[in-house]
């Protein structure tokens, strides 16, 4: 130090030749480094920890919405052979003495049920080859019955009706346990996932 400097100046001196370490403001400033570090770190393990907990959740999540779907397709499967039992049923108990009326109105009854309850599963590559069977089947018999229609006036003969759709009605019940037969193995293959 000069003896002719300014007493600043040789403030300013001394300031740089201490240590900086020796300085409070260096270990205030270091601890606040410090503690932000410690707190990143903190919030980086944190933030890692919620980012697997959510992937976990989401899986999960998938999960539980494919199970949810498979119960879903179960069901309307389970519901769509009931319907169709209900179906076969009926054509199997067709009755020799039915008449034009009866006839056409099981007929248009069964046709709407079927493509119904069928619709869900027409792009079914399984499915998809029975589901065609039944619907042409359906129109076979829609034209051995238009075959019989009574004229104006005109007495039934008995039998007549029965005649002219029991084979048709006989391929189309065939063809609905097939597809009942399908049903029942997805929905046991299904239940295997």
């Amino acid at each position: 130090m000069t003896p002719d400097q300014p007493e600043p100046l040789q403030q300013i001196e001394q300031a740089l030749r201490t240590p900086y370490w020796h300085h409070a403001d260096f270990w205030i400033n270091a601890a606040i480094g410090a503690a932000g570090a410690i707190i990143g770190a903190v919030g980086l393990y944190y933030a890692i920890k919620a980012f697997r907990a959510a992937r976990a959740a989401q899986r999960a999540a998938m999960d539980a919405k494919t199970a949810a779907d498979q119960a879903g397709r179960f069901m309307t499967m389970q519901t769509v052979a009931i319907e169709l039992m209900g179906i076969s049923q009926r054509l199997n108990n067709l009755d020799q003495k039915i008449r034009f009326r009866e006839a056409r109105f099981l007929l248009d009854e069964v046709t709407g049920k079927i493509h119904r309850f069928t619709a869900p599963f027409l792009n079914n590559p399984e499915l998809a080859p029975s589901i065609t069977r039944i619907h042409e089947t359906l129109i076979s018999t829609k034209n051995a019955l238009s075959g019989v229609i009574p004229s104006p006036g005109e007495e039934e003969v008995e039998g007549q009706t029965y005649n002219a759709i029991q084979g048709e009605t006989a391929t189309l019940n065939l063809y609905v346990n097939d597809l009942l037969g399908l049903l029942e193995v997805k929905s046991h293959q299904q239940l295997a996932i």
